[in-house]
């Protein structure tokens, strides 16, 4: 089970995700603090983001498995400039490519870590940041 947490940050709110009928589960699931991750009974494979058909053998009706929230670094870079203006404060940030435990990568921001101390390799584990009633950053921090 992954922990509900929030970085707890006084910053204007992460640009909110756009809600459809595929990612609205997704979406309430992290505000909830749940990492979803897509579950294919036909052919076992996990995907991400979920959704409604398999991406790997196109069968409808894909179900959701929540993740560990354990991760790995697998890559990453350190954004010093932004145009977006919540983003801008919380410069320098650093974009993540992380490996679940499951084996799948995600891309998403690691946080609680100055960039100085970001390693490939690292153990991380999932956060969430609410932004609306409806939706929260999955974000990783240290381990």
């Amino acid at each position: 089970m992954s922990e509900k947490k929030t970085t707890g940050a006084a910053l204007t709110p992460r640009p909110a995700p756009r809600l459809t009928s595929q990612t609205a589960g997704y979406w309430k699931a992290a505000r909830e603090g749940w990492l979803l991750l897509g579950d294919c009974a036909a052919c076992g494979k996990l995907s991400h983001p979920p959704q409604t058909v398999c991406p790997f053998c196109w069968t409808a009706g894909l179900g959701n498995r929540k993740a560990s929230g354990k991760a790995t670094l697998n890559s990453f870079t350190v954004v010093h400039q932004s145009g977006v203006p919540a983003l801008r404060e919380r410069l320098p940030y650093i974009v993540a490519y992380v490996e679940l435990e499951e084996g799948i990568c995600l891309l998403s921001n690691l946080v609680n870590c100055p960039p100085a101390e970001a390693r490939i390799g690292m153990a991380l584990r999932v956060l969430f940041e609410a932004i609306t009633d409806e939706s929260a950053a999955v974000l990783f921090e240290p381990a």
